[in-house]
């Protein structure tokens, strides 16, 4: 009941192109405004000042950069700065073959009611493969690091993986297949929060 809660933020990019019609050069603004159910104590608001560039450097391979600056304000006092950093990587190759890295470093809402806020690094990895025509195959690597502070648990970390792998088939125009498996673990300072579960499943679409 501590962690029920509503995000909104809204932003907006002033982009222009420099040196080269591929690059793309942008300045970012955000604001976001945090409002807990039952914990007053985490309601904020948050400015982003990020600076960045899209890159082409040819169809297949694109990058995003964006880094800067959080201002966050918390409705009972008091407040914090952090640094921000997001960057993407994507490549599309043959067989409908694609290679798609992310990567994050900035403040998030803290998932324990012990803490007031978190620093989250996030980085992940997402691949698929057309084996066939009708057949695509996907594996996902995703992990992030968790810095908690504030609150009645005072500092502690935590570290969260999530692996997946995945099959999707193209039975006919109106039927697909899918069938998956899931392992997601957390480590943390918090023993509450310690956990492992895997995860199967498979499905069958029709489109009509």
């Amino acid at each position: 009941m501590s962690q029920n809660r509503v995000r909104d933020t809204i932003g907006e990019e002033f982009r222009f192109n420099w040196f080269r019609q591929n690059s793309t050069f942008l300045v970012e603004y955000r604001f976001e405004a945090m409002e807990y159910d039952n914990n007053a104590s985490g309601d904020s608001t948050t400015h982003f000042a990020l600076v960045g560039i899209d890159e082409a450097f040819s169809p297949q391979l694109k990058a995003t950069v964006r880094g800067g600056a959080t201002f966050r304000s918390y409705t009972n006092g008091g407040g914090q700065t952090d640094p921000h950093f997001e960057a993407s990587l994507g490549y599309t190759g043959a067989h409908h073959a694609s290679v798609a890295w992310t990567s994050s470093y900035g403040i998030e809402a803290p998932s324990s009611g012990n803490a007031l806020s978190r620093t989250t690094f996030r980085t992940g990895l997402r691949l698929k493969y057309g084996i066939t025509e009708r057949i695509s195959a996907t594996l996902d690597g995703f992990y992030h690091h968790d810095d908690n502070r504030g609150g009645t648990s005072g500092t502690f970390s935590a570290d969260a993986f999530d692996l997946s792998v995945g099959v999707h088939s193209v039975i006919n125009r109106r039927f697909t297949f899918d069938l998956g498996a899931q392992r997601s673990e957390v480590s943390s300072g918090e023993a509450s929060q310690n956990y492992s579960r895997n995860r199967y499943f498979a499905g069958l679409t029709f489109n009509f």
